[in-house]
């Protein structure tokens, strides 16, 4: 089954490279990663373009405006939904996708262990 993988973003360059590789190691990769800017000035559009499995939608918007471009825009059965400033273990996107591939969910939740706060 096709997943696509949604991001929101705004000026996160600083946690961008972190969230990518945690995306990139994941044991169950998303068929699209779909990133939605809402107007960063700091390079963070620019990170996630030279990943090839990413497309970027660039627009003036807040985070649920991003994510509902993003979610037109995604042509997986499946749409998972993560942000910058969000580690996601190595396993989350295969634990997901299984919890609907049995059907025990039409909804599957992680949760956050560890978030990157910069103070």
């Amino acid at each position: 089954m096709k997943v696509s993988l949604i991001t929101t973003v705004r000026n996160e360059a600083a946690q961008a490279d972190a969230l990518i590789n945690a995306i990139l190691e994941q044991t169950r990769q998303p068929d699209e990663w779909i990133v939605a800017d809402g107007g960063s000035t700091d390079g963070t559009a620019a990170q996630f373009r030279a990943i090839p499995l990413c497309s970027v939608l660039e627009e003036q918007c807040n985070r649920a405006r991003g994510r509902n471009l993003a979610i037109r825009r995604a042509n997986g059965a499946i749409i998972a939904v993560t942000d910058a400033g969000c580690l996601p273990s190595p396993t989350w996107l295969e634990h997901m996708v299984a919890r609907v591939d049995a059907k025990e969910r039409r909804i599957a939740a992680g949760q956050t262990i560890l978030s990157l706060i910069h103070i």
